[in-house]
């Protein structure tokens, strides 16, 4: 039976989420070569600065003893033509002779955009653009907000009640989800290139921000703390991953031994200028985007998850609910002054604990 377009792109799409959390801020991307009807070779982008996907599907076909010539690529993102950190993609294919590409999304990155699919027109290698398109920029969704505005994908991730509070009167939340809602949220981490929070869940908590329960790789770790109320000895700011302060400029001047100590243990220190210690949250997304940050999930509590989403730079959330509930405490959000729509995408369950994905669409003020 011959199989279409959209079946081998579906496969290629299938191999690209492999690469999640290992490839960013490069995208996910998967690709099938086929011939005939049948698969001479696969690959995906399996971790920044590796081989791309095309490369790693030829590699796979010639360990086959497949002949690439005359097939067809099917590939989830255009092909580079440039040298970045590994050689242009278009030029591969065009040197082992295949004949077809199907290609699901042009690549938005400025250095490519259009002159991969051009390249390979000019050699007179058949082009076609848009197979699964929707699906190829839902997959990638991150890689292309980074990539077109400069900031980072966003998402707030939040464990409520049932009657909808995160902590009790005194700040206390421990355990509100069970084990497996908590194993979610860690695998959640490692599919975000940076995990946030606030001074106030790191005075409270006191979180490592680690990946634990699944494998993956921790996340950067990133405390906003415009007044620098903070420990240095937080275990946020241990050694392993990479970490990131946001504080004031006028915080950072006032506590300047402290800021030195942070920078002897490898804390990276952003002050953002201002006449106040109240950071703009669109300032810090914008200022963690210029260090390739591609992705973040937003884990503080009340007043950080409040504020990121009055900001308007907040794509996704995840929700979730437990059974248990609390009567009265912190609410999981405070006071809105912007208008934005949810959208539930997905909804799981986790032995009682309901987990709701949405995504935000802000309504444009009049």
């Amino acid at each position: 039976m011959k199989r279409s377009d959209t079946y081998w792109m579906q496969r290629c799409l299938t191999l690209a989420a492999k690469g999640a959390g290992s490839v960013s801020p490069n995208p996910m991307v998967g690709a099938v070569i086929v011939k005939n009807g049948k698969v001479l070779g696969e690959g995906f982008h399996r971790q920044f600065g590796g081989p791309h996907a095309e490369i790693e599907a030829i590699r796979d076909a010639d360990s086959r003893r497949h002949d690439p010539a005359g097939a067809t690529m099917y590939v989830s993102l255009e092909p580079c033509s440039h040298t970045g950190k590994t050689p242009p993609c278009a030029d591969a294919l065009i040197s082992n002779g295949f004949a077809r590409v199907v290609v699901a999304v042009q690549d938005p990155n400025p250095k490519v955009s259009g002159r991969g699919i051009a390249k390979l027109r000019r050699y007179g290698i058949r082009c076609d653009v848009g197979v699964m398109e929707r699906e190829a920029r839902a997959l990638n969704q991150a890689f292309f907000t980074h990539i077109t505005t400069g900031r980072p994908f966003v998402a707030v991730k939040a464990a409520q009640t049932a009657d909808g509070f995160i902590a009790r009167q005194d700040g206390s939340s421990k355990w509100i989800t069970n084990l497996r809602s908590r194993t979610e949220a860690h695998r959640l981490r490692t599919q975000f290139d940076a995990v946030m929070v606030g001074a106030g869940t790191v005075l409270m908590d006191d979180p490592e921000l680690t990946v634990r329960h699944v494998q993956g790789r921790d996340p950067v770790r990133i405390v906003v703390d415009g007044r620098f109320t903070v420990p240095v000895t937080s275990k946020v700011f241990r050694p392993g991953a990479r970490r990131i302060l946001l504080t004031s400029a006028r915080s950072a001047r006032k506590y300047s031994g402290l800021i030195n100590v942070l920078s002897e243990l490898g804390v990276e220190v952003i002050a953002l200028p201002g006449r106040s210690d109240t950071l703009p949250m669109d300032r810090v997304m914008k200022e963690i985007g210029k260090r390739g940050i591609a992705s973040v999930l937003i884990e503080g509590g009340q007043g950080l998850s409040t504020a990121v989403l009055n900001a308007g730079v907040v794509h996704a959330l995840y929700l979730f609910t437990a059974r248990k509930k609390f009567g009265s405490g912190i609410r999981t959000f405070g006071d809105f002054s912007v208008s934005f729509r949810k959208q539930l995408r997905s909804q799981r369950s986790f032995a009682g604990d309901i987990l709701r994905e949405y995504s935000i669409t802000y309504r444009k003020r009049r």
